[in-house]
């Protein structure tokens, strides 16, 4: 009844029943907890990765393979273009920002991108 009312769906469950465990017992995330949250890390990403290259039809991995010239400058602009950029500004603005913002922009130039934009890519 409550749920009809609410429209509460089961993602919404989920994501609460995670917080109360969390709430309850911190330690199971926690560094040297049962989780061993780096290989539940590296495991979730890498099922991100495959259930949505499972999805594509080979059609579309043709077309995308197709297209190699747009995969080479998204590339070369993420690991190539933005370092630079950051790296100029760290360096040529040293005047003008202070030291912990021309850091910080430098970080974010040559970090790469976030998951669900690789995966959008």
């Amino acid at each position: 009844m409550i749920r009809a009312i609410m429209k509460i769906d089961g993602f919404l469950l989920a994501m609460l029943a995670a917080v109360v465990l969390a709430f309850l017992a911190p330690r199971l995330g926690a560094e040297g907890g049962a989780l061993h949250m780096a290989q539940v890390t590296e495991i979730g990403i890498a099922l991100v990765f495959f259930l949505h290259g499972a999805n594509l039809s080979p059609q579309s991995l043709k077309a995308g393979a197709a297209n190699w010239r747009v995969h080479l400058a998204v590339q070369a602009t993420t690991y190539i273009l933005f370092p630079l950029i950051g790296f100029a500004i760290f360096f040529g603005l040293s005047s003008v920002l202070a030291y912990e913002v021309r850091l910080g922009v430098f970080f974010l130039c040559a970090l790469s991108s976030t998951i669900s934009s690789s995966v959008a890519m």
